[in-house]
């Protein structure tokens, strides 16, 4: 999926808080995968995202830890895990061994494609209204500073099987037009 039609489907979506499907998923986790632990892959220069995260009024910078290797950044709605490496095993549902077609393909797509990572972890009671708000956030940052990024788990629950990583959100700058 691309990342406009994303966050614009994320940014007008309305949901009631306490409202379930029938299995038992917020309508925020069904249509758009939100969770904790949230992954965003990105191919960034590490540093100058650390940079530009701290001077945006937006967000709180908290500490560095293992070397230099990931930062907390606190925003109003989330905390910000970013990390040196991408976080790939946030993305897969397990063994890659037993990943078979489009989730071996975009599992290798983005082993391949991305060097860092964001990972969302919720600050507040509405937890999922909260890094989606920070998804778009940092969507429209990449947007702005031609910077690549995937998704991960931006497919819900909402499809089955392969279907699902079809819709996985990529976007790559230099595909524009």
């Amino acid at each position: 999926m691309e990342l406009e039609t994303y966050l614009k489907r994320l940014e007008n979506f309305k949901d009631e808080p306490d409202r379930t499907d029938n299995e038992g998923y917020w309508e925020r986790q069904r249509e758009f995968g939100i969770y904790d632990n949230w992954p965003i892959l990105l191919k960034a220069d590490y540093g100058k995202v650390i940079n530009d995260l701290k001077s945006n009024s937006n967000y709180d910078f908290s500490q560095d830890n293992e070397g230099d290797e990931r930062s907390f950044i606190h925003s109003r709605d989330a905390i910000l895990q970013v990390v040196r490496n991408p976080p790939l095993g946030l993305v897969s549902e397990g063994s890659t061994s037993r990943m078979r077609g489009l989730e071996l393909e975009n599992f290798n797509k983005m082993k391949e494609n991305f060097n860092m990572g964001i990972i969302l972890h919720p600050k507040k009671d509405s937890w999922l209204r909260g890094i989606s708000r920070e998804i778009g956030s940092i969507g429209n940052y990449a947007k702005k500073e031609k910077i690549a990024l995937c998704f991960p788990r931006s497919c819900g629950a909402k499809l089955e099987g392969d279907e699902r990583f079809s819709e996985v959100v990529y976007y790559h700058p230099s595909e524009e037009a």
